[in-house]
């Protein structure tokens, strides 16, 4: 091999290292792009949350399966779903509300009744509901001791049953009681 040739060969491996180069490093950065990318796609994607059903369902065991999925879809012990409007309207202390409703939902687990009181004075129960079973709901409600007429802050307390009407837990919440005679 002649000197001339060896010149060459070595420039011509020195120049494809110097193009190797650059290509390393644009491959590299766009491997970190990739990366980071996926890993912002990964983090933006929403979580399970909601309980897998892993079961093949045949005619045999549909009905346990839908009584299954509906068990799961009630509230978990010790939760109550309040359904009611919060700013209840009468035309005077006498008269049912123009408004008021109180829904003892479906994906409840317990019979309810409700007291509610004034904010101000909370010993003293204004009204007392009857029992709600799981599903029904109440409204035209008539308060048994009527405040004067004006708005008024209130406390609702939900008291939950067992089957044997023994409570079990409560709950309250505030809301507006309106008197407007």
């Amino acid at each position: 091999m002649s000197k001339d040739t060896a010149n060459e060969n070595v420039n011509t491996q020195e120049k494809a290292g110097k193009s190797k180069k650059p290509l390393i490093i644009v491959i590299i950065i766009a491997i970190i792009i990739i990366g980071v990318l996926i890993g912002i796609i990964v983090k933006l994607l929403p979580k399970g949350e909601g309980k897998a059903y892993n079961n093949v369902v045949t005619p045999d065991n549909v009905d346990e399966v839908i009584s299954q999925m509906e068990e799961d879809a009630k509230t978990p012990v010790g939760s109550y779903e309040v359904s009611m409007n919060t700013n209840w309207v009468f035309p005077d202390g006498n008269s049912a509300s123009t408004n008021a409703y109180v829904e003892n939902s479906v994906s409840n687990r317990n019979t309810v009744y409700f007291t509610i009181a004034l904010a101000d004075n909370e010993e003293e129960d204004i009204y007392k509901s009857p029992y709600l079973e799981i599903g029904s709901h109440l409204n035209d409600i008539k308060l048994d001791s009527a405040p004067v007429q004006g708005v008024h802050d209130a406390i609702i307390t939900y008291h939950l049953v067992d089957d044997e009407f023994n409570e079990t837990s409560s709950l309250s919440m505030y809301m507006t009681i309106t008197i407007e005679n």
